[in-house]
């Protein structure tokens, strides 16, 4: 096994349909840019009786956007209404992007538009100018002019060669939000008779039929059964909070055609329930609300700091709808900012599966067979004192099922799946300090079974060294033994890991090559692949050798704009420092300084391999990154600096296996 041998950074996630909004504060109306980020012509648009329709193309002239052709466009939308963006082509993916001008990305899309179409459905939250990228995924530059046949004809409906054109059209059109029923909970319940009929709404962000679309209050800390029961079509539910996100949905939960949501509510507030139907139907329907006693938390306390509960799995257990979507037990316990805990999940009877939630709703951690055998094992060390829940489920189907009922192989089938959830306060580790002498420092030590557990990797016996690097500086950090397969981390002083490995050392020795970006104190783990010893009372013990010191030739070279440019020549060779986001690939570390609100283009050629640039903040957050955006296999990055201060800019080949030789670097500053 090798772990992945990169910095963890921050990196954006791709959503099929994005309904929402962002809320800013009040501020003189901005004058539309005839520019977008990184130079791109923004073509106007106004909507006529609430719609506009563009056809165009996309060329090879066209502004890249992170290395994809797009168009960008500018088009006023007002606060409380709802508006569908479609991207249609013939000749390419389609992939769509919202931005506010300022940047701030507020929806994107891929193929929720039917194929390879892009759809994005936004509900305006600020009546303001908003930019639109329209770009392509995955154009044909590889292919020939001209599509042929085996025979040598040419292909009839034949797509644009290299050059392009490639059509798309682009629609923006307003649709009315249903307005919401109010509904008030009487005892925490309510009962509705509703009716869908053609004239109703169509659910733009759902299944697109009727719907009804209802406000309710929900208070915090209750679990609410919402029922949607109907004879007449497949019921269909959403659940929405009062920004329009959406939190949970269901077709035939509540049996048969009947649709049904067990939501715990995690904060007191307005939210939405959609009542519609899967494939559109019409017709009465029933929408029940009420409280959902047995599927409260149930409140977990540690005495001497451990705890161990029996509990069952039914058919009637909520589904947990953002883990596998089975019966699932929800437990509530109070961890403690600092402590380390070991949560366990076992069963005979199913394949365990845990979550770890905090008091918001947001998933800190998840496993499936990490405990041994089919259970499951989570070792979560608290950053915040809360209340935590923990998610008992199954990872796949549970079949249940009445005595007189029998599985394959001819066993019992019981109403119930057994389990067992155990937690318990772990000891953690403490720092070894570790001084550097002439930025070097070398320790021979071992694992023991009675060390630590490394609660941020893999459960194994660990020691943890804390050292202080210099800012600016490359370490190569090296963790060698002949007893166990090495596995090395390394975490800030707040613990976010920085970098992990396991074999870049040769043979199951760790290697790491860290830039760090500030002065601080860092903490390194040493550890083993796995979780040692096969039994915790198993006797281990595993030498070991760590060693650090600095690379000095494998620096960052500090880069000075003068005049609005520099240009730099340099080479890559089997001695460069290698990529922490590219296993095996070398590249060349510059820093520069860049101003806030100023346009760079930034180009790296060469004519012995395929290049590829990188830029990141001082943080570490990638802020752009580019293989072919030039001619040939050259990179090109356009950047529009949002905040001015120190950039890490990397200069590495795009595909493995290495290849070395000489390239050129520029900056520009471009008005």
């Amino acid at each position: 096994m090798s772990f992945a041998r990169s910095v963890i950074l921050p990196l954006g996630i791709f959503a099929l349909l994005v309904i929402g909004g962002i809320s800013f504060a009040d501020k003189e109306e901005p004058k539309p840019p005839d520019k977008a980020p990184g130079l791109a012509k923004v073509i106007p648009l106004e909507l006529k009786d609430g719609k506009v329709r563009v056809e165009s193309k996309l060329t090879t002239a066209d502004h890249r956007d992170k290395g994809r052709l797009c168009k960008v466009y500018s088009i006023r939308l007002e606060e409380g209404n709802a508006y569908r963006i479609d991207l249609r082509s013939g000749d390419f993916d389609s992939f769509l992007r919202l931005e506010h001008p300022a940047g701030t990305e507020l929806a994107q899309d891929d193929d929720s538009g039917g194929g390879l179409n892009a759809q994005i459905n936004f509900r305006c939250r600020r009546t303001d100018t908003y930019h639109i990228f329209a770009l392509a995924l995955g154009l044909p530059f590889d292919k020939k002019e001209t599509d042929k046949d085996k025979d040598g004809a040419e292909k009839k409906g034949k797509r644009p060669g290299k050059e392009g054109p490639w059509a798309f059209t682009l629609a923006v059109e307003r649709y009315e939000l249903g307005k919401a029923i109010p509904v008030v909970l009487k005892d925490s319940k309510a009962h509705v008779e509703g009716n869908l009929t053609k004239d109703d709404l169509k659910d733009r962000g759902g299944k697109t039929g009727p719907s009804k679309m209802y406000s309710v209050r929900l208070e915090v800390n209750t679990v609410y059964r919402i029922d949607m029961k109907s004879k007449e079509f497949d019921s269909f539910l959403r659940l929405e909070d009062s920004a329009g996100k959406q939190l949970a949905i269901d077709d035939d939960s509540g049996g048969d055609r009947n649709a049904r949501i067990t939501f715990f509510c995690r904060r007191t507030d307005m939210y939405q329930i959609i009542a519609t139907a899967l494939g559109g139907g019409l017709g009465a329907f029933t929408l029940t609300i009420a409280p959902e006693e047995k599927a409260k938390p149930i409140v977990l306390v540690l005495k001497d700091r451990k705890l161990q509960v029996e509990g069952k799995l039914t058919p009637a257990d909520p589904k947990d709808r953002a883990g596998r979507g089975g019966p699932s037990k929800l437990y509530s316990i109070r961890m403690e900012a600092g402590k380390a805990y070991r949560i366990d999940l076992m069963s005979k009877d199913f394949d365990a599966f845990l979550r770890l939630e905090d008091s918001s709703g947001m998933q800190l951690a998840q496993d499936d067979d990490g405990g041994g055998g089919t259970n499951a094992r989570i070792m979560f060390l608290c950053r915040k004192t809360d209340n935590h829940f923990i998610i008992a489920s199954a990872l796949s189907g549970l079949r249940f099922g009445k005595e007189d009922k029998f599985d394959k192989d001819g066993k019992k089938l019981k109403g119930f799946a057994a389990f067992t959830l155990a937690v318990e306060e772990m000891e953690k580790a403490k720092p070894i300090p570790l001084v550097l002498t002439d930025g070097k420092a070398r320790v021979e030590s071992k694992l023991t079974t009675a060390d630590a557990r490394d609660i941020g990797g893999q459960g194994g016996p660990c020691k943890i060294y804390a050292v202080r690097l210099t800012g600016g500086e490359v370490y190569r950090l090296d963790l060698m033994s002949k007893a166990f397969d090495a596995l090395m981390r390394v975490e800030d002083g707040v613990g976010k890991q920085l970098a992990i490995d396991d074999d870049s050392g040769g043979d199951r020795n760790a290697r790491i090559h860290f830039l760090c970006r500030r002065t601080d104190n860092y903490f390194v783990v040493a550890t083993v692949l796995g979780k040692g010893p096969a039994k915790e009372k198993e006797k281990f013990d595993g030498p070991f050798v760590l060693a650090i010191e600095p690379q000095e030739r494998t620096k960052p070279i500090t880069l000075r704009l003068r005049g609005g440019e520099v240009k730099a020549n340099g080479s890559l060779t089997p001695d460069s420092l290698r990529d922490p986001t590219s296993p095996g690939r070398p590249v060349q570390v510059y820093v520069v300084e860049l101003e806030a609100d100023k346009t760079y283009r930034i180009d790296m050629a060469s004519r012995k391999f395929d290049t590829a640039l990188r830029l990141e903040t001082a943080e570490g957050e990638i802020v752009a990154q580019n293989d072919d955006s030039a001619e040939d296999i050259n990179a090109q990055i356009t950047y529009r600096c949002k905040r001015a201060g120190l950039h890490y800019l990397f200069a590495t080949i795009f595909a493995s296996p290495a290849k070395f030789g000489p390239f050129t670097l520029s900056i520009q500053l471009r008005e």
